[in-house]
């Protein structure tokens, strides 16, 4: 138990630094961070939910990793370059954590034309001079 006490604050602190954007989540990692919010231990949550305490510190890293990345913000600012269909697809992606074949069999679109829209979002962050955070890619 004690060799998850430290990354339990750090991702709490980080958690609460991007309290706004946990709304975006899908449901059941909403439902997660909510629940670790509360001050529930990864071993009490990882019982409840039937999964180790491990699995439980690595979904919320993981999500954690992807409230941190900047790419949906910065599509958001260029929303005249993509259409509301694309968007969707951005969100999938940075936001929900959607890998692209699971976002291409959700939005009917080839997985090659999600991969374009993804790409043409990091084309104009990196024309911006921004960083660019791929979701699976990020530290904590």
């Amino acid at each position: 138990m004690r060799k998850y006490r430290p990354i339990k604050y750090q991702l709490r602190r980080r958690l609460e630094k991007f309290e706004s954007r946990i709304a975006n989540l899908p449901v059941t990692d909403r439902q997660l961070v909510k629940i670790f919010m509360t001050g529930l231990t990864f071993s009490q949550i990882g019982f409840m939910a039937g999964v180790s305490p491990a699995t439980v510190s690595r979904r919320l890293v993981r999500i954690a990793k992807r409230l941190s990345s900047a790419n949906y913000i910065y599509a958001l600012g260029y929303s005249r370059e993509f259409d509301p269909a694309q968007m969707q697809i951005l969100r999938d992606y940075f936001v929900a954590g959607l890998s692209i074949s699971a976002i291409a069999d959700k939005r009917k679109r080839s997985r090659g034309y999600v991969r374009r829209v993804i790409t043409a979002l990091e084309k104009i962050v990196a024309k911006k001079g921004h960083k660019q955070h791929r979701p699976e890619t990020e530290q904590l």
